[in-house]
């Protein structure tokens, strides 16, 4: 049989071929060149199947590119490994997407990175679980950018862990948006540490919220401040707790804000006078919520600076624990010198009355006469004698203050 007479049989009998035809068909490599692109697809999965390696190279691209998904379901392992990369490329979408997982799986790194994009795109979400973290480890940064957002959301975790750092950074943000909790959990600090901002600020607050505390203490300032408020307010205490100071000195003003309390409270002394500006005077301390510093302790508050203190507003001022106020160092450049007159008139009574006879004694007369007469009213008989001489005539007010009040109520008393 020649040629031009493979040629001349019908689609139909071509269909009809049982494997012996087909072998003594095949039998002589050049006659398969005779099966026209619409015979090709005709031919039973059957008879793809037992195709040698060298008669299925010996196939044209067209001829390659018209087998049918039925057909590429039956290629084997073995017949696909020898595929050269321009039958390979051939292949449709379609045919690849019907490759079985261990078919696509025996194609070498090599290989993979000749399909294209499209093809890639073509891989059922099934086939891309299937594919080994070499071959993963193996995408262009086309093919791993082109995927689709169901095909990312599939990875395993060892997959996502094995995507080159090259790869990563080319993620669309849908892409990284797509990636589940597990899936972010499971990146490398250097994966998470090359994102761009976007790409950053695509992760999911669960996301966020599932990073390890000994890779979030990995992370780069630029990745942290790049995350949103929404994900700063996702990191959990613990996590928080982690950051570097270099990575709390790079949060920005936005940031700040967004802080929670249990985020400033499990923060040690160090961290913390970080977050006040280190050895100087954070212009982002105003932007602190002033319930996120009511959690504060003597202890994570014991480093911070007269100067740091006094940039903070009156809201809070009044938000910090009795405890807090309390702990103010009292020398002459201790942090109870550093209260400005609007925070001192800002204290309340509890904060008044927790302050002690050294602090009181600390005081300038300025800041005594600050004092409000509610505050003064809230002072014990024993801490009084500690404020400075000049300071008396503040109290006195107080107390004439008080008196005034009190016939005042008492006068009310009598006129019901």
């Amino acid at each position: 049989m020649h040629a031009d007479q493979i040629a001349s049989i019908s689609v139909s009998g071509i269909s009809a071929l049982t494997t012996t035809q087909m072998t003594g068909l095949t039998a002589a490599i050049d006659l398969l060149a005779g099966l026209s692109t619409a015979q090709i697809p005709a031919l039973s999965a059957a008879n793809i199947a037992i195709l040698t390696t060298n008669q299925l190279n010996a196939l044209s691209t067209a001829q390659i590119n018209s087998l049918s998904a039925t057909q590429a379901k039956a290629l084997s392992g073995p017949q696909i490994t020898a595929l050269t990369s321009e039958n390979l490329v051939a292949l449709s979408s379609s045919a690849i997407a019907n490759l079985s997982t261990s078919a696509l799986s025996t194609i070498s790194t090599t290989q993979l990175q000749y399909l294209t994009t499209a093809q890639m795109q073509g891989l059922t979400t099934t086939a891309v679980r299937a594919l080994s973290t070499d071959q993963i480890a193996a995408l262009t940064t086309a093919q791993a950018s082109s995927l689709t957002t169901a095909q990312i959301s599939s990875f395993t975790t060892q997959q996502v862990n094995k995507l080159t750092t090259t790869n990563t950074a080319a993620l669309t943000t849908s892409q990284i948006k797509a990636l589940g909790s597990a899936q972010i959990a499971a990146m490398t600090t250097d994966q998470l540490n090359n994102l761009t901002s976007a790409q950053v600020q695509s992760i999911t607050t669960a996301g966020i919220a599932s990073i390890s505390n000994a890779n979030v203490a990995l992370l780069t300032a630029t990745t942290i401040s790049n995350l949103s408020t929404a994900q700063i307010q996702a990191l959990s205490s613990s996590q928080f707790a982690n950051l570097t100071t270099g990575d709390i000195a790079a949060l920005t003003s936005a940031q700040y804000a967004a802080l929670t309390t249990k985020q400033i409270m499990g923060l040690d002394a160090t961290r913390v006078l970080t977050l006040f500006g280190g050895t100087t005077v954070s212009t982002k301390i105003s932007a602190l919520p002033p319930n996120a510093l009511t959690k504060l302790t003597a202890t994570n508050t014991s480093s911070l600076t007269s100067a740091q203190l006094g940039a903070l507003t009156t809201a809070q001022i009044t938000g910090l624990s009795t405890n807090v106020l309390g702990s103010l160092t009292t020398t002459s450049t201790g942090q109870i010198k550093g209260l400005t007159t609007a925070q001192v008139a800002a204290l309340t009574q509890a904060q008044a009355k927790a302050l002690s006879a050294a602090q009181l004694g600390a005081l300038t007369t300025t800041q005594t006469a600050a004092l409000s007469t509610y505050a003064i009213a809230a002072l014990s008989a024993s801490a009084v004698p500690s404020l400075q001489v000049a300071s008396f005539l503040t109290i006195f007010r107080a107390i004439l203050f008080i008196k005034e009040k009190f016939w005042a109520a008492f006068s009310l008393l009598f006129q019901s």
